[in-house]
């Protein structure tokens, strides 16, 4: 009878505490490994976003960088010396002649002005192509609206119409 009561008291010992400690700890277990499952799947998240978008530092880089190239396609002044220079040290980079440079007058329109520019070149035709091909890599944008071409002892004679731009001042 003792041996069967003390059995008994043992057996409702492991019963009260697989009620009282296992049970809840186990449950307390699930219940933070779901918690961190879900940390792990913000942590990812987070991390893809930041593969995807790349550092913040570079993104400002970038963005200046484009800024800046924008600024010297289209800046804030016309700056019609520093073209009429380009114009000339191209021209004599290509062994063209500058025949004549007549600047008209400034339009404005939606916030931009237009400088518009007839040019003379004497020159043959390679060294003219190559001409406009610098000037349509340089930084500045320029615009060639008109182009009249006559040929004279086998040098070309070019007369055209360029417009250079800036923001309205």
């Amino acid at each position: 009878m003792l041996l069967s009561a003390i059995f008994a008291l043992a057996l409702l010992l492991c019963v009260a505490f697989f009620q009282l400690c296992f049970l809840p700890q186990r449950a307390e277990i699930a219940r933070l490994e779901e918690e961190a499952a879900k940390e792990q799947e913000a942590l990812i998240a987070v991390q893809n976003f930041m593969n995807a978008h790349g550092d913040g530092a570079e993104r400002v880089k970038a963005r200046a960088a484009r800024s800046s190239a924008l600024e010297k396609r289209l800046p804030a002044r016309m700056g019609q010396g520093d073209f009429l220079a380009l114009l000339e040290r191209e021209a004599q980079h290509e062994k063209l002649t500058l025949a004549a440079v007549a600047p008209g007058q400034i339009e404005e329109e939606g916030g931009i002005s237009r400088l518009p520019l007839d040019v003379e070149l004497d020159g043959d035709y390679f060294h003219l192509l190559a001409f406009l091909k610098n000037l349509e890599k340089s930084e500045r944008f320029v615009r060639m609206e008109s182009t009249e071409i006559k040929s004279e002892d086998g040098r070309l004679h070019v007369k055209m119409r360029l417009s250079i731009f800036a923001e309205k001042e």
